[in-house]
């Protein structure tokens, strides 16, 4: 079981996705989550067929 919300995943990769395309070490640094863990949720993400979020993620 993840230590991360969904929404916490979701905002992740949209951030990883078009228009933000931020890379992964920029936002490993950004928001504490490790480049490893970043790189599995854009793997699970991309084989979902996920190009981009259906809709905004705001975190407070």
């Amino acid at each position: 079981m993840s230590g991360y919300s969904k929404e916490r995943r979701e905002w992740a990769v949209a951030q990883m996705l078009p228009p933000q395309s931020r890379r992964v070490p920029e936002l490993a640094k950004a928001s504490g989550i490790s480049d490893v863990t970043l790189y599995n949720w854009r793997l699970i993400g991309a084989s979902q067929g996920q190009t981009r979020l259906k809709r905004p993620v705001e975190l407070h």
